[in-house]
């Protein structure tokens, strides 16, 4: 048996349900360690060009790298999911309503 044929078989709704929660988990670690390598550069920076605004900054430091690290990982996630073609072997999140009045 070839390497192709096993990757044509069509997975089960259980493999499919185990291989979308590894990939929630490890998109969810990815995105915690994203969020805090972005927080420690920007305290870097800014410790680093405005030692003394330090406190007054973190705030907006601390949303600026949630939003980035969120924006970086839906974009690396979407590409991800394309690129190697996830759409067959992961189970849908999110079922779109226009995606359901099409089939009807």
């Amino acid at each position: 048996m070839s390497n192709n044929d096993v990757d044509k078989t069509p997975l089960t709704s259980g493999q499919k349900k185990r291989n979308t929660v590894f990939f929630i988990i490890v998109g969810t670690l990815l995105n915690v360690v994203l969020c805090l390598f972005l927080l420690f550069v920007f305290i870097g920076l800014v410790s680093k060009f405005l030692p003394n605004q330090i406190a007054i900054i973190m705030p907006f430091i601390f949303i600026v790298a949630v939003i980035l690290a969120m924006v970086i990982y839906q974009k690396l996630i979407n590409w991800i999911i394309i690129k190697w073609n996830l759409e067959e072997k992961l189970e849908p999140l999110f079922l779109s309503k226009r995606k359901n009045h099409k089939k009807k």
